[in-house]
């Protein structure tokens, strides 16, 4: 399957990070894509990869101990409890919903949390000495 979408990135010059969003867009833009018969499986597997995401920056936000980890967790609850929402009305046969979800909702959302959460907390992290080569994995 050809990606024609891709969610619009916004690099936070960590790569450990930058390769977070950027795998979580590609599995955003393949799920967006799937037949009807395939994608309440496929949203199932971008709701995992997202908590995947999730867990992992909310892991090195610990680690540096990151003053906006508070926030940016809140962030993460909300959307997964509305993700989760979602994936219940989709395995109920409500597919536009699930398609409304990855082609609009959740691209709009994701541009917005990294430009005002992701990118801080990546400057946060460079600054506490994250590096270059860190594992994407808690």
């Amino acid at each position: 399957m050809t990606l024609s979408f891709r969610p619009p990135i916004i690099l936070t010059g960590i790569p450990p990070i930058d390769q977070l969003h950027l795998e979580m867009a590609d599995a955003l833009a393949w799920v967006s894509l799937l037949p009807e018969d395939e994608f309440c499986a496929g949203y199932g597997a971008l709701l995992e990869k997202v908590e995947h995401a999730f867990a992992v920056e909310e892991m090195w936000m610990e680690e540096t101990d990151y003053p906006g980890l508070r926030q940016h967790r809140e962030q993460h609850a909300r959307l997964l409890g509305g993700l989760h929402h979602a994936h219940a009305r989709v395995k109920g046969g409500d597919v536009a919903l699930g398609k409304e979800v990855t082609r609009e909702l959740l691209p709009a959302w994701l541009e917005v949390h990294m430009a005002t959460m992701d990118v801080p907390m990546g400057a946060a992290i460079r600054f506490c000495g994250m590096r270059e080569d860190q594992e994407a994995a808690p």
